[in-house]
């Protein structure tokens, strides 16, 4: 189905939020496709990565200990959201991580994936230092 398509006819009550399955070619195929659609708006051009490097970008850490979910609506990944929380150093912090499909942006898909991960992965840390990357960008006409 065409991300356009999903994103024409959803509504907040149609997002589920669930991990990311690491051994699904799927998963790992629409997230490819979600960064390259926000590289494409932030830098004027997609992104590459194959299944098996984006299996590698997220595969497990003795480093940190790693939260992932997706946003999903109709079978469609739509935005990710990741918490990293380093084991061996800066034990106080964490590394927060949001994207949001560019057409999909301001639809509720950001606030349920950040709410989703206050409360599986962020509160229950009691880390108090947060850090932000991710890929929302602004439009005035929204």
């Amino acid at each position: 189905m065409l991300v356009s398509m999903v994103v024409a006819q959803f509504s907040p009550r149609d997002i589920i939020i669930r991990p990311i399955s690491l051994d699904s070619d799927a998963d790992m195929e629409q997230l490819n496709a979600l960064e390259s659609a926000c590289d494409e708006k932030l830098y004027g051009f997609p992104s590459t990565t194959t299944v098996k490097e984006r299996r590698a970008i997220l595969a497990p850490s003795s480093y940190y200990e790693n939260h992932r979910w997706v946003a999903e609506v109709r079978g469609q990944i739509l935005g990710i959201v990741l918490v990293s929380l380093p084991l061996k150093e800066n034990l106080d912090g964490l590394n927060f991580f949001l994207a949001v499909h560019p057409e999909a942006e301001g639809r509720g898909l950001e606030e349920a994936l950040t709410r989703h991960a206050l409360a599986e992965a962020i509160k229950p840390s009691g880390r108090t230092h947060i850090t932000y990357y991710g890929f929302l960008m602004q439009n005035d006409s929204k």
